[in-house]
């Protein structure tokens, strides 16, 4: 195929159909686990994980430190009740603290620098893993899109 100036032009191997198919099942972005699990976002999903084995762990920790030793005659003896009560405020003060530091860790972290050209070629395999995964070559998809703009 040429066109009016006489250039070949690469030949359109993507129907209406194909098109369509592409649309409907490539979602606009990846589900929650393909982002986590890009190279990219290893710092952030460090974080998380561990803020979310903090949320669960630690307060349950410092409850039954509290309850069971330190308002049990170490610190201070307290009736049951008093231990009961004084050991969960304690266990929703440190919920509190870790929220808090990991809303301050996202707000300060520095954005990824871009790494060049191996950063490039990573952004272009994952592409093509992506596609693949959805039955379409990365090139299909790059001349949808071309066509589309």
């Amino acid at each position: 195929m040429e066109n009016a100036k006489g250039d070949a032009q690469i030949p359109d191997i993507a129907s209406t159909e194909k098109k369509a198919q592409i649309n409907t099942r490539l979602p606009p972005n990846p589900n929650f686990f393909v982002t986590l699990s890009n190279p990219v976002n290893r710092g952030v999903m460090f974080k998380f994980w561990f803020t979310t084995i903090s949320m669960f762990t630690i307060p349950i920790l410092a409850y039954y430190l509290f309850n069971n030793y330190l308002f049990n005659g170490i610190i201070i003896q307290l009736t049951h009740g008093q231990r009961v009560t004084w050991s969960g405020v304690v266990a929703v003060v440190v919920v509190n603290i870790i929220m808090i530091s990991y809303a301050i860790m996202a707000i300060t972290t520095e954005e990824d620098k871009p790494r060049g050209q191996n950063h490039e070629k990573e952004l272009e395999a994952l592409k093509e893993q992506l596609y693949k995964h959805y039955g379409y070559t990365y090139r299909e998809v790059e001349q949808l899109n071309k066509k589309n703009q």
